[in-house]
């Protein structure tokens, strides 16, 4: 009998490795095809034979993982199960890591294997994007299983960067989430974790899969999740040999405009009962098969996204189809009196998944000198103090036509009187580090005053896949010569921290 022990997970997978980006975040891009990924299993035994799992029970690890990855049209296949009988690895230690890897290793596949115990992890991933895994067998019907495979495909712990887990190169993410592309785990859609639990301002996700919990704590990936993942199974040298197209999965349009009906097939060579379901954004036309499903928008201003499931031979595939016309929100994050806006989905999904082919930024109004504007999904505001505002309307359009909205932006209100490192333009490209005493003067004007050369702030250039670019150790600082694009600038200067998005023209 196989015993969880219900505590935190413990991994070993090594959390200092180099971060990879395999997709600007600002392609609108998403392909919605189902991804298909080979896992070889390896049950490992005692060196007489006994002991080891069952095939039944590497099936139901198959099951949960699905279930898991599913969602986010990803798909496990069951690429075969060897044995390898070895005492050292069946009840083992770390340092018997990479000889576990390398026996009976299939490239064409993420290898996991499945050990009795190890007196010092749960699970292992090789590292962060990589083929293979090791999970102690208690915990493979766990979460764990899932934790572990997510590493492989490109996800780090949700805590990454904070004091519970520093490394060289990482940043905590902020408890606000400001800096959510280039620290902590680098998904603005988990909330920020410094595995304190939800303490000292934090409220993280204590049921993502890739956070610290109990094994059965660990319950699912967020949206953005899946699509880093996806991102690296389409991107990532290592992942390309893993792809299989055995996996089958729902195969149609992306998008879905009102009064037209569109077609959904499913691979079914052997003719096995198709159950199918939509949600409330769609509807059935006629009768389903065993093949295919033919559906239409609920109603004719119907804006969200619509998800066809079939379940057949046990396996359940997810389709995901945008309906109707973009359906926007903005989505503000305040710095001092500078404002970075976000063009986000009005339903909380991903706006990628929506279609958009085109979108304008246009100021119609606006106070104090303030200036806004944008392009694609992302925008910027500013202004000469804090208490600015920009009235901008922006359109988002794809195959089904256009949406407007109206947004009143304005920076948040001030804080307590401290000084605050402030980043200025002072030129294109060109930028400065100054101190900002934003409750001196009146409500119309800030103090600034020069840092001292004789102890210099510290910046680093980081791009939007979270690479980084340069590092800093000057107060003024040129970028004529890096690539055009959106950027992320990281100033420090003793206590002061400030992360601000940027943008080389």
């Amino acid at each position: 009998m196989i015993i969880v022990v219900k505590s935190q997970v413990t991994c070993g997978t090594p959390q200092n490795g180099i971060v990879q980006g395999f997709r600007d975040i600002n392609n609108t891009n998403y392909s919605n095809t189902p991804i298909c990924i080979n896992v070889q299993f390896h049950i490992v035994r005692d060196s007489n034979g006994s002991g080891g799992v069952s095939n039944a029970f590497v099936d139901q690890i198959v099951n949960l993982l699905n279930s898991k990855f599913n969602q986010h049209n990803i798909y496990i296949r069951n690429a075969g199960v060897d044995y390898i009988n070895n005492s050292n690895f069946y009840n083992t230690n770390d340092s018997y890591f990479s000889s576990i890897v390398a026996t009976n290793n299939n490239p064409n596949a993420i290898n996991f294997y499945l050990v009795n115990s190890c007196s010092n992890w749960a699970g292992r991933a090789e590292q962060i994007v990589s083929r293979n895994l090791v999970i102690v067998n208690s915990y493979a019907q766990t979460g764990v299983s899932a934790h572990e495979l997510g590493h492989c495909i490109n996800l780090w712990h949700t805590f990454h960067g904070s004091p519970a887990e520093p490394s060289s190169g990482s940043c905590a993410e902020a408890i606000n989430g400001s800096n959510c592309n280039s620290c902590g785990d680098y998904v603005c859609d988990t909330p920020a974790d410094a595995n304190v639990g939800a303490t000292q301002g934090y409220n993280p996700d204590l049921t993502n899969i890739m956070s610290y919990s109990p094994p059965a704590n660990l319950d699912h990936f967020t949206s953005l999740q899946g699509v880093r993942m996806r991102d690296a199974l389409d991107g990532s040298p290592v992942l390309q040999q893993v792809k299989s197209n055995l996996c089958g999965g729902i195969t149609g349009e992306s998008i879905i405009c009102p009064n037209i009906s569109s077609t959904f097939s499913i691979s079914n060579p052997n003719n096995y009962q198709v159950f199918w379901s939509v949600n409330s954004n769609l509807s059935v036309v006629g009768t389903p098969t065993n093949s295919s499903i033919v559906v239409k928008s609920a109603t004719s201003t119907t804006s969200g996204m619509g998800v066809i499931t079939a379940t057949i031979n046990g396996s359940t595939f997810n389709y995901q189809v945008w309906v109707g016309k973009p359906n926007i929100e903005v989505q503000l994050n305040s710095n001092s009196n500078y404002v970075d806006i976000d063009l986000i989905s009005g339903e909380g999904n991903n706006i990628t998944l929506q279609g958009i082919n085109s979108t304008t930024w246009t100021k119609t109004a606006s106070t104090n000198n303030g200036q806004a504007g944008g392009s694609g999904f992302s925008g910027f505001g500013h202004g000469p103090n804090l208490y600015w505002t920009v009235t901008l309307k922006i359109t988002a359009s794809n195959s089904c036509g256009t949406t407007e909205i109206t947004r009143v932006i304005t920076p948040a209100p001030p804080g307590p009187c401290n000084e605050t490192l402030k980043l200025t333009k002072i030129s294109k490209n060109n930028y400065e580090a100054i101190i900002i005493d934003p409750c001196s003067g009146s409500n119309t004007t800030s103090t600034s005053k020069q840092i001292n050369t004789d102890n210099p702030i510290t910046a680093e250039l980081i791009n939007m896949s979270g690479v980084r670019v340069a590092i800093f150790n000057k107060n003024k600082f040129d970028l004529n010569k890096y690539n055009k694009g959106y950027y992320i600038i990281v100033v420090t200067k003793n206590s002061k921290k400030i992360v601000q998005k940027i943008l080389i023209e």
